[in-house]
């Protein structure tokens, strides 16, 4: 014979079981082909059966089943006969497996037979079924089944931080995989993006932190978790390029006829050791709280690069240092038939105080008499910056350039403004007249 398993058996005395259910006849010559091969090769000595011997079950037929063993129980009557028995099981109805064969000396009457096997897989359902031989041939009982019990995690248990109590052990890993499988979020300057644990290598031993809580029914598990460090440095890397800034001096330029001003701006260098350190403590739990990128700004030295922009459109004069705004004020520009020319020019030179005398004739519709003023800058074509004392300051502003009091080319500034600009701005600072 050929028997598989850790079993223990048992021949259980007494009249009889109760709730017997089913019962197969010796096997006829017909259905060899059925043979169990947990059959004896030869009958002991004893009594011969008066017929074919009797197979039934309890109900039950399996008792004590729990994640790993089961205890199966039959009944046999071998009608006077001497003979032997044994339990064939498995995960399907080919069985595979069988229990010792237990002798069964010349008997009248049903006697109740039982296995104890061990080393089952938790949550199977398994077949079984008692198999006897007498001189009188082979009977087969009914095939039978029953389902070994599936564990559950105690109560308050966590893993990674994931709460798994009174799960199974499938449904816990499914959930504390689902969890860790999140990505982690970045975040600079207002924008987000996301990185998955798989970019970084990170496994989680998920089913063997499971497996330990089943076997030590701990409640808190630690789970071993590695990181590919060489992905994590290569990522950090990406991303400190992608961030990187060098510093920049402000400055304003023409471009077109816009006046387009840069402000200064700081270096930006990623600080990569820390943020390699930030992703890799979170991929070593479940948290997926955002990361904000770490850097370092360094300012760039101030240069104190002064620019005057005369904006057309409204009529405006603003001094810029380093690309930021140092004072704001409405101006008049030049009439329509003699507007102030758009372009990038500078302070040549200055007087103060300083006459203007016209260049144009007597009786010219653009003839105007000697003017004095305080301040005056030249920048192009005998066009300056100076005050007007005479201009009210409601002249001043968008649209004055359509009225009375607009300029001949020049730009008027207001007195006290135009004092500010006198004593601050050098000559060669760059004057830019733009349209906006």
């Amino acid at each position: 014979m050929r028997f598989r398993g850790r079993v223990t058996l048992t021949i259980l005395a007494g009249a009889g079981l109760a709730l017997a259910v089913g019962a197969t006849a010796a096997t006829p010559a017909g259905r060899a082909a059925e043979a169990s091969p947990c059959v004896p090769e030869t009958i002991p000595a004893g009594a011969p059966a008066t017929g074919s011997p009797l197979v039934t079950y309890p109900l039950p037929a399996a008792a004590a089943v729990s994640r790993a063993s089961a205890t199966l129980l039959g009944s046999i009557d071998t009608l006077g006969g001497a003979g032997e028995a044994a339990f064939e099981y498995g995960a399907s109805e080919a069985y595979g497996s069988c229990t010792p064969p237990i002798p069964l000396p010349a008997q009248s009457g049903a006697r109740p037979l039982s296995a104890a096997i061990s080393g089952l897989a938790p949550g199977v359902t398994y077949h079984f079924r008692l198999v006897v031989v007498t001189d009188a041939g082979q009977a087969l009982g009914d095939d039978q089944s029953f389902a070994t019990s599936v564990p559950r995690l105690a109560p308050g248990t966590t893993i990674l931080g994931v709460g798994v109590g009174n799960l199974t052990p499938a449904a816990a890993v499914a959930k504390v995989r689902a969890v860790f499988a999140r990505p982690l979020h970045l975040d600079y300057r207002g924008k987000r993006w996301r990185a998955t644990p798989q970019q970084f290598g990170a496994r989680a031993d998920v089913a063997g932190a499971v497996d330990g809580a089943i076997a030590s029914a701990a409640t808190r598990v630690s789970v071993r978790v590695t990181v590919d460090a060489t992905k994590v440095r290569s990522y950090v890397a990406r991303v400190g390029r992608l961030l990187a800034r060098p510093q920049q001096s402000g400055s304003v330029e023409l471009v077109g006829t816009r006046a387009v001003v840069v402000p200064m701006r700081p270096a930006v260098a990623v600080r990569r050791a820390l943020l390699e350190s930030a992703i890799t403590r979170q991929l070593l739990n479940a948290s997926r709280t955002p990361l904000a990128v770490p850097v370092t700004r360094t300012s760039p030295r101030a240069m104190g690069a002064l620019a005057v922009v005369v904006r057309l459109g409204e009529q405006s004069l603003t001094l810029y240092r380093d690309g930021n705004v140092v004072l704001r004020t409405p101006v008049t520009t030049g009439r329509p038939a003699l507007p102030t020319p758009v372009g990038s020019y500078d302070v040549a030179w200055r007087r103060s105080p300083y006459t203007f005398v016209s260049p144009w004739p007597r009786g010219s519709a653009y003839y105007y008499p000697p003017a004095h003023v305080a301040w005056a800058m030249y920048f192009h074509d005998n066009d300056f910056l100076h005050d007007d004392s005479a201009e009210p300051a409601s002249a001043f502003g968008r649209g004055s350039n359509l009225g009375p009091w607009a300029s001949h080319g020049c730009v008027h500034v207001p007195t006290d403004v135009m004092r500010t600009l006198y004593a601050t701005v050098p000559d060669h600072t760059p004057v830019i007249v733009a349209d906006a």
